[in-house]
C-alpha cells in the first residue's frame, strides 16, 4: 500500500525552497507533488510581487523625450510607481507635437489595451481622451463642446485675419495715377487717344 508520509510543517518547507525554489525537483524526498506545485507557485508570486504593496494597474502616460520635445509612452503600470519610473508593458505612444502636416501622432496597440482593461487596469483621464478620439471609448460630450468652440473660434480668427489684411492691402498698393495725368505727362506706357 502506499501511503503518503505526513507533510511536514509548512515553515520547514518553506525554509528549504526559499533558498533554492528551483531544486526542489532533486529534493522531493517524501513530498507530495501538489505540494511541491503550491509552494513553487507561492514563492514565484512572492518573487513578483517583492517591491509592490496595494494599489492598482493605470493605463497612463510615462513622459520621455528632451527639453522642449515633450514625448509621450502609454504604458500599464502600478499607479504607485513614479510617473517616468518602471512599467509592465508599454501599449502605445503619443506625440503631443504637431508635424510638418499639423498632426499629432498617436500610436495604440488595442488589443494590448483590452488586455490590461479585462485585467481591471484603470484608464487615466489623457489616456481616456486619446482613446475616446481613437474610436476605443466613446468620446465624453465636452469633448465635442469644446472641439466645436474651438473650431468656431479659429474660424472667427481667420475671418478677422482676412478682413484686416484686406483694406491694409489696398492702402499700401499704389494707386495708379488718373487718366488725365497720363495724357499730360506722357507715362511710356500709357496709349494717348486722340
Amino acid at each position: 500500500m502506499n501511503a503518503c508520509p505526513p507533510s511536514p510543517p509548512r515553515h520547514v518547507l518553506w525554509g528549504r525552497l526559499f533558498l533554492n525554489p528551483f531544486a526542489v525537483s532533486s529534493r522531493n524526498r517524501g513530498f507530495p507533488e501538489e505540494v511541491l506545485a503550491r509552494v513553487i507557485m507561492v514563492h514565484l508570486a512572492h518573487l513578483l510581487m517583492k517591491n509592490y504593496h496595494g494599489g492598482h494597474v493605470a493605463i497612463r502616460l510615462a513622459l520621455g523625450g528632451c527639453a522642449n520635445r515633450p514625448f509621450f509612452r502609454i504604458v500599464a503600470a502600478h499607479n504607485k510607481r513614479a510617473r517616468d519610473g518602471k512599467y509592465l508593458e508599454q501599449v502605445g505612444c503619443y506625440d503631443p507635437l504637431p508635424n510638418s502636416h499639423n498632426e499629432k501622432l498617436v500610436g495604440l496597440n488595442i488589443e494590448r489595451i483590452k488586455h490590461w482593461i479585462g485585467c481591471g487596469a484603470h484608464v487615466t483621464k489623457p489616456v481616456e481622451k486619446l482613446l475616446g478620439l481613437s474610436g476605443f471609448f466613446p468620446l465624453h460630450p465636452m469633448t465635442i463642446t469644446n472641439a466645436e468652440r474651438l473650431r468656431k473660434r479659429r474660424a472667427l480668427k481667420a475671418e478677422t485675419a482676412s478682413e484686416e489684411e484686406t483694406p491694409a492691402s489696398a492702402s499700401n498698393l499704389p494707386q495708379s495715377p488718373p487718366s488725365d495725368l497720363k495724357k499730360q505727362h506722357g507715362y511710356p506706357h500709357s496709349v494717348h487717344s486722340g
